[in-house]
């Protein structure tokens, strides 16, 4: 069983990708550097013991038709509104899925259920200002909350990711966010990893899980709460979204 999830605040995440100028690209990145967490959207999955290929498998494409392409290379290749593009890749015994272009997939609940079968995935999503994180054990999710709300945490049982990314600061920014997940892990998300080659392959549109497929939510009584705390954020549907213009590489509107 799953926590619960309002698809409306996961529908609320959902914008289109908006590029940073090439020049922001260009920049020389360093490990210390995490320029991707501070993306207007960025979507990151981390599944214990999955090979690559698993993982994309999971997200319903193919390493057969993949390309091994830099994070630069891949955005001058795909346009952003034609699917989503994954980058996918292994750090030590975490394999991993970046999405950075295009419309993220990873955290709809069918893809979630699919990548921790049997393992562990731990999902950093962030858009428009508004960031969640999941931790999800053989298709269950044990926790999922909006780092620095304290009302929005749902915990089946114990809540160890939550304590770590909360461990510095009660409002950490999307770098200490990304920190704690590291701490959690035993690993260093590489921005260099991120941006150099990696397995890259276009899920079309047409090969997208739809947004509410398989909602796996517990009833109320397995679910944990904070006492005295509040509730989710209410109503909010994709037609009522506002999509923002997809910008070009130069950083000029289409």
């Amino acid at each position: 069983m799953g926590l619960a999830m309002p698809g409306d605040t996961r529908a609320w995440l959902l914008c289109n990708l908006r590029l940073a100028p090439k020049s922001d690209w260009e920049k020389p990145l360093s490990t210390g550097d995490l320029w991707w967490a501070r993306e207007d959207v960025v979507c990151l999955s981390i599944t214990r013991d999955r090979t690559v290929a698993e993982v994309l498998t999971a997200y319903g494409a193919s390493q057969d038709e993949a390309e091994h392409l830099t994070l630069q290379q891949a955005r001058d290749t795909f346009p952003g509104d034609s699917g989503v593009v994954l980058r996918a890749g292994q750090i030590e015994t975490w394999a991993f899925c970046h999405e950075a272009i295009g419309e993220p997939e990873g955290h709809k609940e069918a893809i979630l259920a699919k990548l921790s079968e049997g393992t562990e995935t731990v999902l950093y999503f962030a858009a428009n200002g508004m960031t969640v994180v999941h931790r999800l054990v053989d298709g269950s999710e044990m926790e999922r909350f909006e780092p620095g709300n304290p009302h929005t945490l749902r915990a089946s049982g114990q809540n160890p990711l939550w304590d770590s990314i909360h461990s510095l600061t009660s409002h950490p920014t999307s770098e200490q966010i990304v920190r704690g997940i590291e701490s959690y892990l035993s690993v260093r998300i590489d921005s260099f990893t991120l941006s150099g080659p990696l397995t890259t392959v276009r899920l079309r549109n047409d090969q997208r899980v739809p947004i509410h497929v398989q909602d796996t939510r517990p009833t109320d009584q397995n679910v944990t709460r904070r006492a005295g705390l509040g509730g989710l954020l209410g109503s909010f549907q994709p037609d009522d979204i506002t999509w923002p213009k997809k910008q070009e590489t130069d950083g000029s509107e289409k």
